[in-house]
């Protein structure tokens, strides 16, 4: 691997392997090292392994079971193995052959200069970054939007018992019962009304108090936009953040996460160990995808179209209003995808977690 002041082979003590693509960094090592091809085949077989070795077996024998669960263990470690093996033979290929930079290891010569760092991106296909990271899952924020109303009403009711605990507050209560039942009992109506006037004050603050309990987070119009365009743009979308640059926050490494491509397949147990803003630092590989222009994309094939489509019965006509109809969607797409200037996109590879041996 290319050496830089980040990171060798030397004084990395372990990877934390949260996120990878095997797929795609198989496809990528068969193109880049044919010679890799003997060894992918047995990463694919550890990968099968479980499902082959028992879908032609005879699993009614007894003590199948066990030994069915002591293979799926043996084959799940088997695979973790290999992801990091082919994952850091990718990389050293990767950087022996100049095809991928260490922007770390750049910021560190060059300093944090937001142009310097997207040209010297512009300038390579794939990319390794370690930087402060955030990672949101879009399943998340649905879930949380279609449990808020239960959530504010029992936030409302919890708040609502420790008022009604108060000695302040049931003091007022027995005002309140304390002036009602005078009430049945006087006959003079200008007392009556003093009761009424008094009642109706001390009802008054009840009133107030019992309101400044209630929870409303959110209102139900916007709990339901916010599901709308999660389910149109978003879906089961899981998006990593990463800031590499301490001092220019507004400069991003942005990725889709494949959710069957973390390494433990319940993402729940990712959060809680790392949580969705972790307080250390995460790498991440990929190709370089995307780096948007501050005026936009270069070139708009459809805007400048003269083509004349007055006839509402001419295919020229229909083919410009879908035209029109895409062109809207390019738009609309961006609200999904965080790429725009000065972020930058990537198809990851792997996220993971380094972990230096010290000097």
């Amino acid at each position: 691997m290319m050496k830089s002041k980040l990171q060798t082979q030397s004084d990395v003590l372990v990877r934390d392997i949260i996120y990878f693509d095997l797929e795609k960094t198989i496809s990528i090592a068969s193109q880049l090292e044919g010679g890799l091809r003997q060894e992918m085949q047995s990463i694919i077989e550890s990968e099968n392994r479980v499902e082959t070795r028992f879908e032609v077996g005879v699993p009614k024998l007894v003590g199948s079971d066990a030994e069915k669960s002591k293979a799926d263990r043996t084959s799940q470690s088997e695979t973790k193995i290999a992801h990091h093996d082919l994952l850091v033979r990718v990389e050293e290929i990767l950087f022996e052959r100049g095809g991928a930079l260490d922007l770390n290891t750049s910021i560190a010569q060059l300093g944090e200069d937001i142009e310097q760092v997207r040209s010297q991106l512009s300038q390579t296909m794939y990319v390794r970054v370690e930087g402060w990271a955030l990672v949101q899952d879009y399943n998340q924020v649905k879930k949380l939007m279609k449990s808020l109303k239960p959530l504010q009403e029992f936030a409302s009711r919890a708040s609502l018992h420790q008022l009604a605990e108060m000695p302040e507050y049931k003091e007022l209560l027995a005002q309140i019962e304390n002036l009602k039942e005078r009430l049945k009992h006087v006959k003079d109506a200008r007392e009556k009304k003093q009761i009424r006037d008094g009642l109706h004050e001390l009802e008054k603050t009840k009133q107030q108090l019992d309101d400044s309990t209630k929870q409303e987070w959110l209102p139900d119009w916007q709990i339901e936009g916010i599901e709308t365009l999660i389910d149109s743009f978003m879906p089961n979308r899981i998006i990593l953040r990463l800031f590499p640059l301490s001092k220019e926050p507004q400069f991003q490494i942005v990725a889709n996460l494949k959710r069957g491509s973390f390494i433990d397949k319940d993402i729940d147990n990712f959060l809680f160990a790392y949580s969705s803003q972790p307080n250390v630092k995460l790498s991440v590989i990929g190709l370089i995808t995307s780096i948007p222009d501050v005026e936009g994309h270069p070139f708009f094939p459809l805007q400048n179209d003269n083509r004349d489509a007055s006839n509402p019965n001419d295919l020229l006509s229909i083919e410009t209003a879908f035209d029109e109809v895409f062109n809207v969607l390019v738009n609309i797409e961006q609200i999904g995808r965080f790429s725009s200037y000065p972020n930058v996109t990537i198809y990851p590879l792997a996220l993971y977690r380094t972990i230096q041996g010290k000097d």
